[in-house]
């Protein structure tokens, strides 16, 4: 697997990062242990969590699971958003009978990811919050240093020289060892402008749908990545396979017109996944490409499709341009 620079760090990591968003969801600890372990022996060495994930349980398996591999691993942790404290006995567990159930219920799956986002609580940025929450992360990953320590969905407000001071002495007490924002695209491009140097790392969704990583690279801002700050990219998947096959089903004539044109069985759900998954890697060239699943099968799959593709780079390249012709007259 390719290797990147994890921007102004010393450490080297895979170009293909883990999500924890949704690691924790229906899954016993033993699973998403299992998980996690899939998604190293398949070559990936970056992870990235968040005291927000698994109702703030992803940052404790995850450093489970580093204890065995600390030093070969990079991990991205956040601060900004966290859920509603809710750490008592009984309260754990409800979670861990939650997490049961959902297994067999998807409508008390689906009430539950609507529900979750009334218990997300929104940090202060001010150093003592700062502190106390990486001293928790660090706890909680069982681990004396992040690799990567970013302001978790922030506003152009949020970002004060308070905070920049903050993470600036972290790193030089070796606490942290880069930082930087992950937050929307549209924000990240204000902060390039108005407090660049918060941005040695740069994480925000991109995927064939978006394209804001080729944005990024055809602007003024593409400086700050030849100064060697990187970009992290996440969603390459989800929400543009929906789009997609909500335009075919629309359009059937439409999607029979690119099956022909591009000599792809679209119906193949690993194959779109897989074109997606090439166009996210292809448009973030030098930086890491986040991915998530909880099926140990499609994440070694996955990366099958990256190094040995079931299509070729002209069937690539006619699906991107479609796809973009699409997506432009939608917006």
């Amino acid at each position: 697997m390719k290797q990147v620079v994890l921007s102004k760090s010393p450490h080297i990591t895979s170009n293909l990062g883990f999500g924890t968003s949704a690691l924790i969801g229906s899954n016993s600890r033993a699973e998403s242990l299992r998980i996690l372990e899939t998604a190293y022996d398949t070559g990936i060495r970056h992870y990235d969590t968040a005291p927000l994930y698994g109702s703030g349980d992803a940052e404790i398996v995850l450093g489970e699971f580093a204890q065995k591999y600390r030093e070969q691993i990079t991990i991205t942790t956040k601060f900004g958003l966290r859920p509603m404290a809710a750490t008592s006995p009984a309260t754990q567990s409800l979670k861990s009978v939650l997490r049961k159930v959902m297994r067999f219920t998807p409508k008390l799956k689906e009430w539950l990811r609507r529900y979750s986002g009334k218990t997300i609580t929104k940090s202060i940025y001010s150093k003592e919050s700062l502190q106390a929450s990486l001293d928790q992360s660090l706890q909680k990953l069982n681990t004396d240093y992040i690799d990567c320590f970013l302001l978790h969905d922030c506003g152009v407000s949020d970002a004060t020289p308070e905070v920049l001071e903050f993470l600036e002495t972290a790193v030089k007490a070796g606490k942290i060892l880069t930082f930087g924002v992950g937050t929307s695209f549209a924000i990240i491009q204000e902060l390039a402008q108005t407090q660049p140097n918060l941005l040695p790392v740069m994480q925000f969704a991109n995927n064939l749908c978006l394209r804001n990583a080729e944005l990024l690279l055809q602007s003024p801002q593409k400086s700050l990545l030849e100064q060697g700050s990187i970009m992290i990219t996440h969603s390459p998947i989800g929400d543009c396979l929906k789009r997609l096959r909500d335009y075919w089903h629309r359009h059937p004539q439409q999607k029979q017109i690119w099956q022909n044109t591009l000599e792809l069985d679209l119906e193949q759900n690993q194959i779109v996944v897989a074109l997606l998954m090439s166009y996210a890697v292809a448009s973030n060239p030098d930086g890491i490409v986040l991915f998530s699943s909880n099926c140990p099968h499609n994440i070694g799959q996955n990366i099958r499709n990256l190094w040995e593709p079931p299509f070729a780079p002209a069937q690539l390249a006619g699906f991107t341009a479609m796809t973009a012709e699409v997506t432009d007259r939608a917006s």
